[in-house]
């Protein structure tokens, strides 16, 4: 994982930026899962009350 992520690569961006997507991208995979978990909860729910 860390080799991915080389030290160039990430210099290259500035460092606002850099934070700027990478807390982003943690919302967007953070909400991502929450929505697929409440979406799998819902449908045991359903499951449960037929």
């Amino acid at each position: 994982m860390k080799k991915l992520f080389d030290p160039p690569l990430a210099d290259k961006l500035t460092p606002p930026l850099g934070a700027l997507i990478a807390h982003f991208t943690g919302i967007l995979i953070t909400s991502t899962f929450v929505l697929l978990l409440s979406f799998m909860l819902a449908r045991l729910l359903v499951a449960l009350m037929k």
